[in-house]
């Protein structure tokens, strides 16, 4: 008797697909079973490193689900035959599959303008080098149509740009693995932009009277539903306040004071503010001074006449202090 030997064991073929299943932290494979002897069993590896490192897995089933993995990273699984000491070739179920991403976690927005804002999230599990897509909406993504921006990035943040001024927007964020598949997305907290200050409008002052007059301002592209706060004084730097429009949803920009003192110089000024009660800057408007109150005649008005004078009294209004008073005579209709 010379010897004995077993032959070779036949290596399990690739199933189709041989990739069954992908989840953040698993790879699921399959094969079948080639014509080897009772009690074969196989045994499954996967590893992200050129099979340095590796998890494996026997069972004499033809699928294995390898856990444990890392997120959004590529793996190479393979699987052979074993049968006590005999063991077949590999077979290579894939070369390189990425595990999913995970969905990131949430964060606070930051830096928020008229115009724009900044989505802020953490990676959660995914490594550094996951792209991430965020983007913006008025209308809590009801359509892909409505998205207002939308941005790519490596970053845990994206500034979406092109924001209505003034207004709610929700932002959301997914993350993409290395095969450009992506998870879930993130509901990130909705955000409210600023409002812009008011601008000068072409006329900011009009209708002045003794007491009185109007104050216009333009909305500069705040919403219909921007409140705006308006303020006069007697002195350009505002203080003190001698009368405001409180905040107020004006059906126009403009505002009528009345109740002022008779040829008095005043300085307009006004400021929005957004639906999260955020202020804006001052913008001043204009100045003007209210109209002057007319002498009234006295009684008599006409107090001694002569050959050649006449004269005449008033009683003098209530003008501020320095005015004067000019008086004229005509004997053809001035």
């Amino acid at each position: 008797v010379l010897a004995s030997t077993r032959t070779n064991l036949a290596p399990p073929t690739a199933a189709t697909p041989a990739i069954t299943a992908v989840a953040t932290t698993s790879i699921a494979g399959a094969w079948s079973a080639p014509a080897n002897p009772a009690g074969t069993v196989y045994e499954s590896q996967i590893s992200s490193n050129g099979f340095i490192n590796y998890f494996t897995s026997s069972t004499a089933l033809t699928n294995a689900t390898l856990v444990d993995l890392s997120t959004n990273t590529a793996y190479a699984f393979r699987v052979r035959s074993v049968l006590e000491n005999v063991l077949s070739a590999w077979t290579t179920l894939t070369a390189s599959t990425y595990t999913l991403s995970a969905t990131p976690a949430t964060g606070n927005p930051s830096a928020v303008d008229i115009s724009s804002a900044t989505a802020n999230w953490t990676a959660n599990t995914n490594p550094t080098g996951t792209i991430f897509q965020v983007q913006a909406s008025t209308t809590s993504f009801a359509t892909i149509a409505e998205v207002i921006d939308s941005s790519i990035t490596q970053l845990t943040q994206g500034t979406m740009v092109n924001l209505s001024t003034n207004t709610v927007h929700q932002m959301r964020v997914r993350a993409r693995n290395g095969d450009n598949l992506y998870g879930s997305w993130l509901a990130l907290p909705s955000t409210t932009t600023k409002a812009a200050p008011p601008s000068v409008s072409a006329t900011p002052v009009s209708n002045v009277y003794l007491t009185s007059f109007t104050v216009s301002w333009s909305a500069n592209n705040n919403p219909a539903y921007t409140s705006f706060y308006i303020e006069l004084s007697t002195m350009d730097a505002f203080s003190p306040t001698t009368s405001t429009w409180g905040w107020n949803l004006f059906i126009s920009t403009g505002a009528d004071f009345a109740g002022l003192a008779t040829g008095t110089t005043y300085y307009a000024r006004a400021r929005a503010r957004n639906e999260d009660l955020q202020l804006t800057t001052w913008t001043v408007l204009a100045s003007t001074r209210t109209n002057l109150a007319p002498p009234v005649a006295a009684t008599p008005a006409i107090t001694a006449v002569a050959t050649t004078s006449i004269a005449g009294a008033w009683s003098a209004p209530a003008n501020p202090a320095g005015t004067t008073y000019e008086s004229q005579i005509s004997s053809n209709g001035f």
